[in-house]
């Protein structure tokens, strides 16, 4: 007895994506936490900041200016063992970088507040 509807449907496939469990890095307990080489996606190793209680980041740890592994520094920044570069949590070169370079490569992450681990993809 219903009559005919279009709705609309979005489908999302993720080929490649890596899970991270939260309670694995104490750093991101807290907001404007670090921890780095969480886990590789496609062949690169992945840094995962907290920006807020809700809001995870991720991004590529390869530099953008050297290609070289880059490093957390005090479970709160990232630096280019290379150069330099100084990076913060939300993947932005620093202002008193000795390099001066983009920012950090971003991942796309997905988490659900209150969950125990987020998709890096």
């Amino acid at each position: 007895g219903v009559a005919p509807r279009t709705v609309a449907v979005v489908l999302t496939v993720e080929t490649q994506s890596v899970r991270v469990v939260l309670a694995e890095w104490p750093s991101l307990a807290n907001v404007g936490g670090a921890a780095g080489s969480v886990g590789e996606l496609n062949g690169v190793p992945i840094a995962i900041a907290r920006l807020s209680s809700t809001t995870f980041a991720a991004y590529s740890m390869v530099c953008p200016h050297a290609g070289t592994t880059i490093q957390v520094i005090n479970g709160s920044s990232f630096r280019c063992p290379n150069h330099g570069a100084l990076f913060d949590v939300a993947g932005r070169l620093l202002p008193n970088s000795p390099q001066q370079t983009s920012g950090l490569t971003p991942l796309r992450v997905r988490y659900v507040a209150g969950a125990n681990d987020l998709l890096v993809f």
